[in-house]
């Protein structure tokens, strides 16, 4: 029996052309009734080829070269960038210190080059920690005296304060000012008070008295005074404050020109007083004309006790309630009094010098906006006019805003800031003169000419900060202008000055606090940093001499010897001298027990042909290269290694 295959069409042309079911027949029903021609077309049947191997062309394996390379280079990259931030080949790290005093290295991070007969290079960095880690990492691994392992100490010392984190940096200060209340708080004797108030009515043109009458008016000063002292009812902490802030600053200036050292001692008494009630003082006060004059003397206060953080608050929050209260504005109907009016734009001026320099210390925007101020400044006060130069040179030239401008550009900001800067240093110097030719039909005021000199001082600095903005010509073997050289040494030669006006005060040590604290820790004082850079870059070690005397000259007397400390100014700017001298002595292969030997006496002249090349060829020494961001490394790094005298970093 044979069998019959049977098959199935696929659906016709016809049926699927005109999408109508088709029964498959041969021909169809459909094309049967439509008398149509009933064709069908073949369809290929879909046969999966066999698997295969994809083959990679040569292109892409030129890719995956290039993506390989490309990974090769930011390798190189990394490493480049470990090694200028840890030394031009790898160091000693900071280890546990040795028994014999000197820090320990770690034996795998040793590694010595052929050739380079044991140099420290620093590269021509600009940031001042960059020079300290070189200083340690180095040093650690050479024989040196016991001179030098105590530098080394004490570099290594401050490496560590500056590389911890900012909460350890305040602890210390979180822990003080403890509100105790008033129990067991004493006054002064107010026989004494009374004799004090009657002295400073009399004295009114004193320079410290008549900067306190710009806070308050010297009535309002000596009413709250006996208030305190003839109390009926409970004085408030404002009247509190404000009556130790005045009677400690007129007791003060008292002591110079009578050196009484019960008066000295009432001083300290009202400033201990003064920090008990500003520890006290609410975080949120009602805005008045006292509140805004108790601040800004707990302002003055920090600063005077090396406090910037704090003496900002108090500032901020001064300045806030001078805006609240339109202290800034205009304010043509006003029903005031002109003597109120000329009060509360006095008291709105110095909050406002305050802020700017606060500003620029702490490298932050001033909460008072030139933009927001209506009202005219104070007519011939060189104090106004640089506290705008100092907002201005934050804003335009160190502030994040400000770094980011093209060099060009910077350079042009600066050397406008620089010309006003020069007009308030020539005016200040002519008003010193005239205060000098004076001082024998005026003796009431020896101290005078002092703070006009500290004022010059802050303007020297100021301007030295800024023309560190311009950017050197390109060929140049250091880092610096030579316009910023000559003004940081014009700083310099201003500050011996000053230190020979203290040191004919009565009060020496105290004056000569208030004045560190003042004009080299309060604006920082840049011109040490740039004059120890050049020193450093071009192996001038008659520069670092002329610098260790100005470290020696901040020396209080009879202040006891601590070698390992940084805590005061004068240590702090003495190890960065020596370290300098190590690094230079490292460098010539010089060391020797005497390598900190102080350098020449004699002041450089301010004629820079040759300066510090005596010993080295200007063909001999690198072309200085900028690095991107240079300018904001130097300042913020200065701006840090300069807190460790902030608050009592060391504990």
């Amino acid at each position: 029996m044979s069998m019959t295959l049977t098959w199935s069409p696929h659906i016709l042309d016809q049926c699927r052309t005109r999408k109508i079911g088709c029964d498959r027949g041969s021909p169809c029903s459909h094309c049967v009734s439509a008398r149509l021609s009933c064709t069908h077309s073949a369809v290929v049947s879909s046969t999966v080829s066999t698997k295969q191997r994809v083959l990679i062309s040569a292109k892409y394996e030129q890719k995956i070269d290039g993506i390989a390379r490309d990974i090769d280079g930011i390798k190189h990259m990394l490493h480049n960038l470990q090694v200028r931030e840890y030394g031009a080949r790898p160091h000693t790290l900071a280890g546990p210190q040795s028994t014999q005093g000197s820090p320990t290295p770690l034996a795998e991070d040793i590694q010595h080059h052929p050739g380079t007969n044991d140099e420290i290079v620093w590269g021509h960095s600009v940031h001042m920690i960059d020079f300290i880690k070189t200083i340690v990492r180095d040093g650690a691994s050479r024989s040196t005296g016991p001179e030098a392992n105590q530098v080394l100490l004490t570099l290594q010392k401050l490496l560590h304060t500056l590389e911890s984190p900012p909460h350890a940096l305040q602890k210390r200060s979180s822990q003080e000012g403890i509100a105790t209340g008033r129990d067991g708080i004493t006054m002064p004797p107010q026989e004494s008070a009374v004799t004090i108030l009657r002295w400073a009515k009399e004295h009114a043109s004193n320079s410290r008295i008549s900067w306190l009458a710009k806070l308050l008016p010297l009535d309002r000063f000596t009413n709250i005074c006996q208030n305190l002292y003839f109390s009926v009812q409970e004085y408030s902490e404002i009247d509190f404050i404000l009556a130790n802030g005045f009677l400690s600053y007129v007791y003060f200036e008292h002591v110079v020109v009578s050196g009484r050292s019960d008066y000295a001692e009432h001083s300290r008494l009202c400033r201990n007083n003064l920090n008990t009630a500003l520890s006290q003082l609410p975080l949120l006060t009602p805005p008045s004309m006292d509140v805004v004059a108790a601040l800004t003397l707990g302002s003055y206060n920090a600063v005077e006790d090396s406090k910037a953080m704090k003496a900002w608050t108090f500032v901020s929050a001064a300045s806030n309630h001078c805006l609240t209260l339109g202290y800034n504005r205009y304010q043509p109907y006003a029903e005031q009094t002109n003597m109120l009016c000329l009060a509360q734009e006095c008291l709105f001026w110095a909050v406002y010098r305050l802020d700017k320099g606060m500003s620029l210390r702490l490298g932050r925007s001033s909460t008072i906006r030139d933009e927001d101020i209506s009202i005219s400044p104070i007519p011939d006060d060189p104090g106004v006019r640089t506290a705008r130069i100092q907002g201005r040179a934050y804003d335009e030239l160190y502030s994040p805003k400000g770094l980011l401008r093209e060099e060009t550009e910077r350079a042009y900001v600066a050397e406008s800031l620089a010309t006003e800067l020069q007009q308030c240093i020539d005016d200040t110097r002519a008003a010193i003169s005239e205060r000098i030719g004076s001082l024998t039909a005026n003796t009431a005021d020896p101290v005078g000419v002092l703070y006009m000199q500290c004022e010059l001082i802050c303007q020297y600095s100021l301007l030295a900060l800024v023309l560190r903005a311009v950017p050197v010509s390109v060929g140049a073997v250091c880092s610096i202008s030579d316009e910023c050289l000559k003004v940081a040494r014009e700083a310099l030669r201003a500050h011996e000055e000053c230190i020979s006006t203290i040191r004919s005060c009565k009060n020496e040590p105290l004056m000569l606090m208030r004045y560190v604290n003042w004009a080299i820790v309060h604006c920082p004082f840049p011109p040490f940093s740039i004059l120890l850079t050049h020193a450093i870059q071009l192996m001038d070690t008659s520069e670092i001499g002329y610098l260790e005397r100005f470290a020696a000259s901040l020396e209080p007397p009879g202040s006891p010897e601590k070698p390992d400390s940084i805590t005061q100014p004068h240590h702090l700017y003495n190890i960065l001298c020596k370290a300098a001298r190590l690094y230079l002595d490292f460098n010539t292969g010089q060391m020797s027990g005497g390598f900190l030997g102080l350098g020449s006496d004699a002041i450089p002249s301010i004629d820079l042909a040759g300066q510090g090349l005596r010993r080295t060829s200007v063909a001999a020494l690198p072309e200085f290269q900028y690095e991107e961001g240079w300018l904001g490394e130097w300042f913020y790094g200065n701006q840090l290694v300069m807190s460790v005298l902030d608050e009592n970093a060391f504990l």
